[in-house]
């Protein structure tokens, strides 16, 4: 990594092909900021894959408001909920609109931000 999210790559094709000669620089914007409060693969995604309806299961007790942001592949907001749980340590999440591919997750809370990945297969 350098500074300011831009990270220098190695292109693999995925073809039969395996030169890697190709470098890149490429600026990652992160769903979020990643700061150290953040809790990166602590909750789990079950099933998952799935079919758009899946759980989130946290680590402990979650008591208040809550943001739960789902990103595509590309950085774009797919869905955005607003939600409160009562010291509850799963949440039940229903996106069978979203198509097909590989999401990302951010559960914001007031103590900082959950990520994990989950792919939507119907």
């Amino acid at each position: 990594a350098f500074n300011n999210n831009i990270y220098r790559c190695i292109i693999t094709p995925s073809n039969t092909c395996s030169d890697t000669t190709r470098h890149s620089v490429v600026k990652v914007n992160l769903p979020g900021s990643l700061l150290e409060k953040d809790k990166i693969e602590l909750i789990n995604v079950y099933p998952n894959p799935n079919d758009g309806l899946f759980l989130v299961h946290f680590p402990q007790p979650i008591d208040g408001d809550l943001a739960v942001n789902i990103f595509d592949y590309k950085g774009v907001l797919a869905e955005k909920l607003e939600v409160n749980l009562k010291g509850e340590k799963s949440l039940n999440l229903n996106t069978a609109n979203l198509s097909n591919g590989v999401y990302f997750l951010q559960i914001q809370l007031k103590e900082g931000n959950y990520f994990s990945r989950f792919i939507i297969q119907k």
